[in-house]
């Protein structure tokens, strides 16, 4: 005897009379092909804006390639002689910060020094990538003179000093085109009047002078060890219990005023306190302070 029940047609309610008359059009519409969604690509990203584009460059002009170093304590640096002058004929990096801690960070661009009528970017470049400024000099031996550390990174020189196997020297180094933008915190390369520049120190008045230094521990050991020749008798308080307010005490003492800023004063006594200062000034640095 067979336990399979026999097969019964399931029997369904018929559809309502709207839903008979929507049935054809749902059909129509699964009768056509239906769009296939395709991802849609991310666009490009394309290539960084130069950051330099549309700003003047600090410093725009001929160059010659004094030296370059390639070594483990110094890192990857350039040295030009720069042969345009800044405004008022001074240096185009004078008063920029130096050095691997705060040194000013610039977008360099250096290619050969082209021939008359021949515009420099015509020309491949020799480096374009980041510098940092170590420092600046002008002497009368070997002129307006400029070094850089170079981005020795895979987005700079990937290692390979650019300026290998050219030939260096005040008067054989190879004529360039320099072209350097200060660059900002933030990346952007900044106008060359936005540029933060520090006033050199022989620049700043007498009384700026002796705030700055009597907050130097090398002045203050310098007026310790000379404290019995510069003033008559001992001042208080002593550098070991305030060595700030004991740079004051001394410098008041040996320039016979009761406070500094009588120097910024046009007056007989701030004429002859000013003086004294130059003179204990050119003792300082004389004796290899600084």
């Amino acid at each position: 005897m067979s336990l399979l029940r026999p097969h019964r047609p399931i029997r369904r309610p018929p559809p309502p009379p709207e839903a008979a008359a929507e049935a054809p059009r749902e059909q129509a519409r699964e009768s056509f092909p239906r769009p296939v969604e395709t991802a849609q690509a991310a666009p490009s990203p394309g290539p960084e804006p130069d950051p330099s584009s549309d700003v003047p460059p600090l410093y725009r002009g001929g160059a010659r390639l004094l030296d370059w170093k390639n070594t483990a304590r110094s890192g990857m640096t350039v040295d030009f002689a720069v042969r345009d002058e800044g405004p008022m004929g001074v240096h185009p990096f004078k008063g920029l910060r130096t050095g691997k801690e705060n040194g000013q960070r610039f977008r360099v661009s250096v290619r050969l020094e082209p021939d008359e009528g021949v515009d420099p970017a015509d020309l491949p470049a020799v480096y374009e990538g980041e510098g940092l400024l170590m420092r600046w000099s002008d002497d009368c031996m070997s002129g307006m003179t400029v070094r850089f550390l170079l981005d020795d990174g895979p987005d700079g020189t990937a290692g390979v000093h650019p300026f290998e196997g050219m030939a260096t020297g005040r008067k054989e180094g190879e004529a360039l085109a320099l072209c350097a933008w200060a660059l900002a915190d933030d990346e952007s390369a900044q106008h060359p009047r936005h540029v933060r520049r520090k006033t050199p120190f022989w620049e700043l008045s007498e009384v700026k002078q002796s705030q700055i230094l009597c907050r130097d521990a090398r002045f203050v050991s310098f007026l310790a060890e000379n404290e019995s020749r510069l003033v008559s008798g001992s001042v208080s308080p002593r550098p070991e219990e305030d060595p700030i307010r004991f740079a004051g005490s001394v410098v008041k003492a040996y320039l016979k005023v009761e406070s500094r800023g009588i120097m910024n004063l046009e007056t007989a006594e701030a004429a002859m306190a000013r003086r004294r200062w130059e003179a204990l000034m050119k003792e300082y640095f004389r004796n290899g302070y600084r």
